[in-house]
């Protein structure tokens, strides 16, 4: 149930929102906000510079198709896939999101590119938003965690979506994130034009 409730004075004419638009748009857009709400666009950087020991999923292999997805607010961006249990990608994975917002953790995710089938997550993590807004973190590693690799059942499943969960060394990831005031946010990946050595 959507429920728009205004509060007129003489001469005002309500806001109407449209079925349309509810179809078109993610979850945070499609919160109802009053008119004079001082929504402002923010951006949510979130550099990724490598990862370390990045567990292989399928046993026949000792590698994997790695990428990274980072969300939040209703946006989400992938990096590059890049075959190597320990990637280089140099990107910088930028979300473009509206202030004020409901959601209070971005969720970062490891995944195991597959051609044929759904891809399989390695592990992940999640940022607090009010610890970094406004903040650089630094750059940091990340271990990744998830259930013993030879599982997969019900409890994996969380273990592997939910890293805090985990019991399984999967890795790691070398990254910093940063957020700022910005009008004209998009959500984007771009290379970035140094590395750590």
């Amino acid at each position: 149930v959507k429920l728009s409730i205004s509060i007129l004075g003489p001469g005002d004419k309500p806001f109407r929102h449209t079925e349309k638009e509810s179809l078109t748009k993610g979850i945070e857009d499609n919160m109802l906000a009053p008119v004079n709400m001082n929504v402002k666009r923010h951006q949510v950087v979130f550099q990724l510079y490598r990862g370390e020991h990045l567990a292989p999923l399928d046993l026949s292999s000792d590698n994997l198709d790695a990428y990274v997805r980072v969300s939040f607010a209703g946006q989400q961006i992938k990096s590059s896939v890049i075959t190597n249990r320990n990637p280089t990608w140099n990107e910088s994975l930028e979300l473009g999101i509206n202030l004020p917002t409901m959601s209070k953790k971005i969720k970062v995710e490891v995944f195991d590119h597959e051609t044929i089938g759904s891809d399989r997550i390695v592990g992940g993590f999640d940022v607090d938003f009010k610890k970094i807004m406004g903040k650089n973190s630094g750059t940091k590693w990340a271990n990744i965690y998830g259930a013993p690799l030879a599982v997969e059942n019900e409890m994996a499943t969380l273990m592997n979506k939910f890293g805090n969960r985990g019991t399984f060394y999967r890795g790691r990831i070398l990254y910093s994130i940063y957020t700022m005031d910005n009008e004209k946010s998009k959500t984007k990946k771009k290379q970035m034009k140094f590395s750590f050595p």
